[in-house]
């Protein structure tokens, strides 16, 4: 697998958008999407904030509360560019689409990775082993 197809930010950004512009849609992936299947830290630390805020206050997920969660979480972005990021994934999000088809590329493509990895770490042992 190449560089290239081992992520997809777009994705990554257009679930988080459609969380975002709807919370309602936040149901259908929060019990399978974990943070760790995202390539993009940044994004990753947004869906651990809409994950926090989901289970643990209930309250209407924006732009703000996330920032606001985040500086809870510790996350240490610079304002400037956690302001610019969240306008980028919401200003872009997919108006009126389910988050689901973008969750599960999103869990098919951290699959490939981690099995790219397990293949890697076996031909290293292979490797060891034949010297």
């Amino acid at each position: 697998m190449s560089q290239t197809e081992s992520y997809d930010l777009n994705s990554e950004k257009a679930v988080l958008g459609a969380m975002i512009l709807n919370n309602h849609c936040i149901e259908e992936v929060i019990d399978f999407l974990k943070p760790e299947h995202f390539f993009d830290r940044e994004n990753a630390n947004i869906y651990e904030a809409i994950h926090r805020l989901h289970y643990d206050t209930r309250m209407h997920i924006d732009g703000a509360s996330i920032r606001e969660e985040l500086e809870v979480m510790g996350e240490g972005w610079d304002p400037g560019v956690r302001i610019a990021h969240l306008q980028d994934i919401i200003e872009n999000a997919p108006h009126g689409e389910s988050p689901l088809g973008f969750a599960c590329n999103i869990v098919e493509i951290w699959l490939k990775r981690q099995l790219e990895s397990f293949g890697h770490y076996q031909t290293n042992i292979q490797m060891g082993a034949a010297l």
